[in-house]
C-alpha cells in the first residue's frame, strides 16, 4: 500500500504522522511515497533512533532499529516494537524514524529524516485518559438545553390556544374562595339568632329566649 508524499512535509513518508504515539509490543504502520526514490526496484530500509522521551540522559533499552530491506515499491511495511526499546523502569521512548537507500554491498545511504514518535510501555496512562473529550460534559448540558427549549415552546402554544391558561391553574395553585353556599344567607334563622345574640337585653326581659319562642309558634 502505497501513498503520495514525494515533496511534502516529512516526505516521503506519509505514515505514522508526527508526535503519534504507538504501545510497545504492537505493531506501527509505516507508509511512504516510492516515486520519491525514481525507481522502484530501490531497496530501502526503516530505521529508528530511540532516546528518552524526557530529553536528558541516555536510554538503557535498545538504541537503534533497521528494518529487513525493501523494494521502494512496496510503498509500507509493519513494524513490530518489541518491548526491549524500552529500558528497565522507563515508561516511554522517544523514536525517530529515517528511510535510507540500501546499497548493492548492503550498507546505507542517503538517509531521510522522517517523524518523530513516542513509544510507550503497555502499563502508562493513555494520552486519553488527560487530554481526551468528555462526553457526559458534552452530552448533559445539551440535553437540559433541549428540555428547556420544549417547555418554553409547550408554554407558548397553550398560551396561544388559551390565553387565559397559567401555570397556577394547571397545578391547581389559585386563590381558594370559600363557596357561596357556605356564607350565612340573610334572613335564615342562623343569621337571626346571630344578630339577636349580640343584641343587649331589654327591660330584663330575655329578648334571645322570646325570639326563639316566636320563631317557633310562627312554624305552628
Amino acid at each position: 500500500m502505497s501513498c503520495t508524499n514525494i515533496d511534502g512535509d516529512l516526505a516521503p513518508f506519509c505514515l505514522p504522522t508526527s508526535d503519534a504515539q504507538v504501545t510497545a509490543g504492537e505493531q506501527l504502520f509505516v507508509s511512504w511515497d516510492p516515486d520519491f526514490f525514481g525507481d522502484p526496484s530501490t531497496l530501502v530500509q526503516i530505521q529508528a533512533d530511540f532516546s528518552p522521551s524526557s530529553g536528558e540522559g541516555k536510554s538503557t533499552g535498545e538504541n537503534a532499529f533497521s528494518s529487513n530491506a525493501l523494494r521502494a515499491a512496496t510503498g509500507s511495511y509493519g513494524w513490530d516494537i518489541r518491548q526491549s526499546v524500552l529500558g528497565n523502569g522507563t515508561d516511554s521512548v522517544n523514536a525517530q524514524l529515517y528511510i535510507a537507500v540500501v546499497s548493492t554491498d548492503g550498507s546505507t545511504q542517503n538517509r531521510t529524516t522522517g517523524p518523530l514518535i513516542k513509544v510507550v510501555s503497555p502499563t502508562a496512562p493513555s494520552s486519553d485518559s488527560n487530554g481526551g473529550v468528555n462526553i457526559v460534559a458534552i452530552i448533559v448540558p445539551v440535553v437540559v438545553g433541549v428540555l428547556i427549549l420544549a417547555a418554553i415552546g409547550g408554554y407558548l402554544c397553550a398560551k396561544r390556544r388559551d390565553p387565559g391558561w397559567s401555570l397556577k391553574g394547571m397545578f391547581g395553585l389559585g386563590k381558594t374562595r370559600t363557596p357561596k353556599s357556605a356564607l350565612p344567607v340573610a334572613g335564615t334563622r342562623e343569621v337571626q339568632m346571630t344578630d339577636m345574640s349580640m343584641g343587649k337585653p331589654q327591660d330584663g326581659r330575655n329578648v334571645f329566649r322570646e325570639e326563639i319562642r316566636r320563631q317557633e309558634e310562627a312554624r305552628i
